[in-house]
C-alpha cells in the first residue's frame, strides 16, 4: 500500500483529494490472467470530507472474451457489466484493448450536492488519473446516482442520471456508449496515447 498522497489544485488551498493506491493483485485469484490495482480518494474542502470515489485498472493477458467477463465477474456486479459492455463494443478485447495499455474504471463517485457542479472533484479525478494511470487504453464510468433507493420513481431516477450524464460529458471528457448500455449510464473516453489505434464504441 501506497503512502497517502494529496492532490490541491485551489489556488486557495481550500479543495483537495487525497488518495491511497493498493497493491495490485490477481482478480478472481487467478495468477498471470488479470491484474487490478484499486485507488481510494478522499475529497476536502478545507478540513470537511465533501466526496469520495474510487479507481480500479485493470490489466489483462492473452485470452478471449468469454474467460475475461467470467474472471471479471468474481469482482462485482458493476465490473460483470462493465466487461459486457466493452466486449460487446469491442469484440477480442485483448487486441482491441489490453493490446494498446491498461482499462480504468472509475466507480462510486459521490460529492456534496453544493460542490458537484463547481468542477474542483473533476480536476482532481482527472489529474490522479494522469500522474497514476497515465498508460491507460481506455477509461470508463457509470453515470447512476449512489442514492437511487431515495428516489421516488423511475422518471426521476432518469432525470437524475441525464443530468449526470451531462455532468460526466462537461467535466471529464466522456462520452456515452451506443445503445441501451448509454442510455444506462455507461461512458467511456479513448486514452489519449492511443486515439488513433482504438476505434470508437458503433452499435
Amino acid at each position: 500500500m501506497k503512502l497517502l498522497r494529496e492532490i490541491d489544485l485551489s489556488r486557495q488551498g481550500g479543495f483537495k483529494g487525497r488518495y491511497r493506491i493498493y497493491k495490485a493483485r490477481w482478480v478472481a485469484e487467478a495468477p498471470n490472467m488479470i491484474s487490478l490495482r484499486k485507488l481510494y480518494c478522499w475529497l476536502f474542502d478545507k478540513q470537511n470530507l465533501v466526496g469520495s470515489f474510487k479507481i480500479y485498472e485493470f490489466d489483462a493477458d492473452l485470452m478471449d472474451d468469454d474467460q475475461f467477463c467470467y474472471l471479471m465477474d468474481a469482482e462485482s456486479n458493476s465490473v460483470m457489466e462493465l466487461a459486457e459492455n466493452l466486449t460487446f463494443f469491442w469484440p477480442e478485447i485483448f487486441d482491441s484493448i489490453f493490446v494498446h495499455g491498461k482499462l480504468v474504471y472509475a466507480d462510486y463517485l459521490a460529492v456534496d450536492p453544493k460542490h458537484a457542479r463547481h468542477g474542483e472533484w473533476a480536476a482532481i479525478m482527472r489529474r490522479i488519473i494522469e500522474i497514476e494511470f497515465p498508460d491507460r487504453a481506455l477509461l470508463a464510468l457509470k453515470a447512476f446516482p449512489i442514492d437511487y433507493d431515495t428516489i421516488d420513481h423511475t422518471r426521476g431516477l432518469e432525470i437524475r442520471q441525464r443530468a449526470l450524464m451531462r455532468l460526466y460529458r462537461r467535466a471529464m471528457g466522456v462520452r456515452p456508449f451506443p445503445g441501451q448500455a448509454g442510455e444506462m449510464g455507461w461512458m467511456y473516453a479513448i486514452g489519449p496515447r492511443f486515439i488513433e489505434d482504438i476505434p470508437i464504441a458503433t452499435p
